[in-house]
């Protein structure tokens, strides 16, 4: 790390560190940052040229895996001719002034990103070059730490004063990127940025509601997504500003690609009135894992208007299957909304064969009985299976939907405890 209170001139000079970096692995999925705070000699500048940054464990003969950081190019070179990962040609934009210059790899050696800031930003703080995922893992070595000009890559000059290298043997993330940048701001003369949050949970007041966090937009900041029983949905995004409003977030329609990670599991809403006068639940009719939307116009469950996903999740496309709604091998689903603050789960509670229907709230509760030891087991491995469909936002007290206990033929409902 340097980061002296003097600057350091390094045009047409190539800096080398003499030792190691310390406590760096080797691993090729283990996660690295690279921070460079540099500004170009401007009166010297060729406008087009690529400047290097840093590099690390790079060596002309015998060839290396290496990282090049350039203004104009960057990658990650493998053991192999022609083998590169995490290879952009997107330029930083070049301005005078000081800069920042950070490139990312996350755990697993596949993920990444490349960042600049600093005065040329359009936001005065961070901003993101080019992220990366799918990406070869790649061993880089901890020798050889070089700032100013390029002792491999002919093309990155060296026009720069240097004024901060950072190396972290983890991945940081945009918070962490923007901290640096507010703590260098009064040195190096930056417009300090807005302090961008991560999005909270919101909420549209529609039944059953969902919010998941997740980094939709890749700027390393959670988003905040929120999805309905009646497949309505919307997503808060950090780059704008986190507004709630319907002309933001897509709400109720969504598309899946506002964030492909969490709306991929779920069958949006049809636009319209698509069922008047019925119950939409929104559960996986048909086993693959995405939740369907299944409109019930009655309490015996027989007249449905199911959107699958194994058919598209298309309106056109309907039908009426939706067997744990009307299997014989399940208890009917329950009347009226037990569950309107959360989702119900079907699970085999009780080890008899019968799927029950149970909150998330309830699962721990829902328990199978003492009758015998497989029972017990394949009870639990239900249970442990329910346990990744819960919901964040269950009641804390819920209802288990199971068999009378005593073996009747009814299914009925019953609070659920918790534990202490």
């Amino acid at each position: 790390m340097y980061r002296n209170a003097s600057l350091l001139g390094l045009t047409a000079v190539a800096g080398v560190m003499g030792t190691n970096l310390r406590n760096w692995s080797t691993d090729a999925t283990a996660p690295f940052t690279v921070v460079v705070i540099q500004s170009l000699d401007t009166p010297n500048i060729d406008w087009g040229g690529n400047f290097l940054a840093a590099e690390l464990s790079c060596a002309a003969a015998p060839a290396t895996t290496s990282l090049t950081l350039g203004t104009r190019e960057a990658y990650i070179v493998g053991a192999t001719p022609g083998a590169t990962a995490f290879h952009t040609s997107k330029p930083v934009p070049v301005e005078p002034g000081w800069t920042l210059h950070a490139f990312v790899r996350r755990r697993g050696g596949t993920g990444g990103a490349y960042y600049y800031g600093g005065a040329i930003s359009a936001s005065g703080g961070i901003a993101l070059r080019e992220s990366f995922a799918n990406q070869p893992p790649i061993s880089i070595g901890p020798d050889r730490l070089t700032v100013g000009t390029s002792t491999c890559m002919s093309t990155a000059k060296g026009r720069t004063q240097l004024g901060v290298v950072l190396v972290y043997s983890r991945a940081l993330n945009v918070t962490d990127l923007k901290r640096i940048h507010e703590a260098y701001a009064p040195r190096f003369g930056w417009v300090r940025g807005a302090r961008t949050v991560e999005c909270g949970r919101w909420t549209k007041g529609g039944p059953g509601e969902t919010r998941v966090q997740q980094d939709c937009d890749g700027d390393g900041l959670l988003d905040s997504v929120l999805v309905d029983v009646t497949g309505a949905r919307g997503v808060a995004l950090s780059s704008r500003g986190c507004s709630t409003e319907d002309a933001d977030t897509g709400y109720p329609n969504a598309p899946a690609s506002a964030c492909p990670a969490v709306l991929g599991g779920f069958c949006a809403k049809p636009p319209g009135e698509w069922c008047l006068g019925g119950e939409i639940l929104q559960l996986d009719c048909d086993g693959d894992g995405v939740r369907d939307l299944a409109c019930v116009r009655n309490d015996e469950r027989s007249n449905l208007t199911v959107i699958r996903s194994r058919l598209g999740c298309s309106l056109l496309a309907a039908d009426s299957s939706c067997p744990p709604l009307t299997a014989r091998g399940s208890c009917a689903f329950p009347a009226g909304s037990l569950c309107s603050q959360g989702r119900m789960l079907s699970v085999d509670c009780d080890a008899d064969g019968v799927r029950d229907w149970s909150m998330p709230a309830a699962v721990r509760d829902c328990r199978p009985p003492p009758a015998s030891a497989a029972n017990s087991a394949a009870a639990t491995a239900a249970l442990a299976s329910a346990h990744t469909h819960s919901s964040p936002d269950a009641a804390s007290a819920g209802l288990v939907v199971r068999l009378h206990p005593h073996g009747g033929p009814a299914c009925a409902s019953q609070p659920g405890h918790r534990s202490p």
